[in-house]
């Protein structure tokens, strides 16, 4: 039961952990109940802590190296697109004109005032 117990707990630790150490952690486990009298419960309870401890240092080292990489690549683009932007250029504004109304051309008919013939 025991060693049933410690192998399900070590799911809680990274892969590389229980493949490396798996069975040396089993084996200490079952020598610290048998030979030194410990408690099952609270080795249990520190290999389980221990092993979510370590799979969140694990899962949260693995995001910061995503993070990282994703902001250098990002602050990089940014950085070429600044560097290899044209310089602002002013667009000149165009000018409207008037043009004056010619001696050849008829002037538009006048409106009367007030409904009042001129």
């Amino acid at each position: 039961m025991t060693r049933r117990l410690t192998r399900t707990i070590l799911l809680l630790y990274p892969r590389r952990v229980r493949e490396g150490h798996g069975p040396e952690i089993v084996d200490l486990i079952d020598d610290l109940i048998a030979h030194e009298g410990r408690s099952r419960t609270g080795l249990f309870v520190r290999l389980a802590v221990d092993g979510l401890v370590q799979r969140a240092s694990s899962a949260a080292t693995a995001w910061t190296v995503a993070v990282v990489l994703a902001a250098t690549t990002f602050g990089g683009l940014a950085a070429s697109e600044f560097a290899a932007a044209r310089p602002f250029r002013a667009v000149p504004r165009t000018q409207r004109t008037v043009t004056p109304v010619s001696a050849g051309r008829a002037r538009p008919p006048s409106i009367p005032a007030c409904g009042v013939g001129p």
